[in-house]
Parts: C-alpha cells; sequence; structure tokens
C-alpha cells in the first residue's frame, strides 16, 4: 500500500503515506518478541539469547538492502512489492509454527522446571516423593500461568522508563546513520544508488559483532 499500490494507482498524497507508514509502526514491535524468548529461555541464558536476538534487526537491514538493490533497476516500487512479500511469508510461517510458551504443550517454563526439579526431585526427598506425587507438582506448576504486566505498572519499575529513552535515542542514531549514508554517498560523492547501499551494509555488519558481544 505504501511503494506499490501508491505508484501504480499515482496516489501521492502526504496523509497516504502517513496513514500506512503509521499502522506499519503499529505493527512493529519488539515487546511481542521478548515476551516469547522470556518464556522459552531462563535467567541463567536469557541474557545470553537475547544478545543474539539484538543483531536481527542488523541481519534484516543486510538483507533487506541486498534484495532491494536486486530489483531496484526495474522501478522503487518493486523494492516495496518484494521486500514486503518475503516478509508476508515468513509472517504466515510464524503465525502457524511459533508456540509462544512452554505452557501451550503442556510443558513448565524453564524457571519452573528447574524449581519443580530442585525442591521435588532432590536426592534427599526423592524417598518421600515417589514419581506420581513428581509429576502432579510439576502438572500443577504448569497449569499456573503468570498474570501479564500492565503498561503503567511496566512504566514504574524501576530503570524501565531510562532504558526506553536510551533505547529511543539508540534507535534514533541508529536509523539516521543507516538512511542518511547511501544518500550522502550519492549527494557528495556522486555515487550510484546500488553501489551506496551495499556499502552502507556494512555498518549492520559492525552492528551485529557488537550487539552479539555486548
Amino acid at each position: 500500500m505504501f511503494g506499490v499500490v501508491s505508484e501504480w494507482l499515482h496516489i501521492y498524497s502526504k496523509i497516504w503515506y502517513v496513514i500506512f507508514w503509521t499502522l506499519t509502526g503499529t505493527a512493529d514491535t519488539d515487546a511481542t518478541v521478548v515476551a516469547v524468548i522470556g518464556n522459552w529461555f531462563g535467567k541463567s541464558s536469557r541474557g545470553f539469547v537475547m544478545g543474539l536476538w539484538g543483531a536481527s534487526p542488523s541481519v534484516g537491514n543486510i538483507v533487506g538492502t541486498c534484495i532491494v538493490n536486486g530489483v531496484l533497476h526495474f522501478g522503487y516500487q518493486y523494492s516495496f512489492l518484494v521486500t514486503s512479500s518475503v516478509t508476508f511469508a515468513f509472517g504466515i510461517v510464524i503465525l502457524f509454527s511459533l508456540i509462544s510458551s512452554p505452557r501451550d504443550v503442556g510443558l513448565p517454563g524453564p524457571d519452573e522446571f528447574s524449581k519443580s526439579a530442585r525442591t521435588s526431585l532432590s536426592p534427599d526427598e526423592e524417598p518421600l516423593l515417589g514419581p506420581g506425587m513428581a509429576t502432579r507438582s510439576i502438572e500443577s506448576t504448569v497449569s499456573v500461568r503468570p498474570t501479564a504486566v500492565g503498561l503503567c505498572h511496566a512504566c514504574c519499575l524501576p530503570g524501565v522508563v531510562a532504558y526506553s529513552i536510551a533505547y529511543a535515542c539508540l534507535k534514533f542514531v541508529n536509523y539516521s546513520f543507516f538512511f542518511w549514508l547511501p544518500y550522502y554517498l550519492q549527494m557528495a560523492y556522486g555515487w550510484k544508488e546500488d553501489k551506496a547501499d551495499l556499502l552502507s551494509v556494512w555498518y549492520d555488519v559492525g552492528g551485529i559483532i557488537g550487539k552479539s558481544y555486548w
């Protein structure tokens, strides 16, 4: 709708672009992904997993830039068409394959399982608790789903607001540099658009290393 339909129907209204760009932003959220990762990985490994996941935007930027660079000569609208089609296809795969929580398939959460193993299956208590009681203990833990934290409550947690502001500033710098660099190379040095885009990919390569390491 943003780049393909508007070109085919010759719709170049600012209102059109504002509406669909805003709708795109409302569907672009990291909160759901963070919640799913938190459901599957315990506190001992969550930091490492989140570090690897933090590199995913840079990977997406690299793949997207390479795809756009390959179809841009057909017309700018095809860069929107191809990338949005790929995103939609992967969205369908995720919709039908992603299990948001271990509880959805009858398994305890990572922290709950380790806690149940320590309390119910320790060597000192094993003679007192038979296998049936241990199983019922784990099943009772699985059936309890913690209550989700609301937005107001989350903002009241220590460090959440400060981290959000810092992350917003980081995203501002990141995307300013990501979109500005190809334009600068074209305007200042007369580079072709495809070569400028490919060179800007190396910024995200460094981003992958930095995010994964830190």
